[in-house]
């Protein structure tokens, strides 16, 4: 999903439920329609080729989350920030 979001373009994902639903979901960067769903397929199409300038913010919303939560440095720090919280709270046993 990064390498798509990267390039500011509007996401339509035929997935089910799963992270990559949230992601793009929690980004604001895209629509996620079941892919089992034709009819609800076919009209987020034809709803989406009516709103431009809603593809639009998907694709800089997208390239935003891009470059912020999904860059490699924020991710090893939220990695870093898991491992001393856990830590601290003695997760990890002796």
């Amino acid at each position: 999903a990064r390498s798509i979001m990267s390039l500011g373009v509007p996401i339509l994902a035929l997935v089910p439920e799963s992270e990559t639903k949230e992601i793009i979901q929690g980004s604001g960067s895209g629509v996620v329609v079941d892919p089992q769903d034709i009819d609800k397929i076919i009209a987020t199409i034809v709803d989406l080729m009516s709103k431009p300038d809603r593809l639009s913010e998907f694709g800089t919303n997208g390239e935003k989350f891009a470059q912020t939560a999904l860059e490699p440095d924020n991710i090893a720090n939220q990695y870093i920030r898991l491992f001393k919280d856990n830590i601290s709270k003695g997760c990890f046993g002796e």
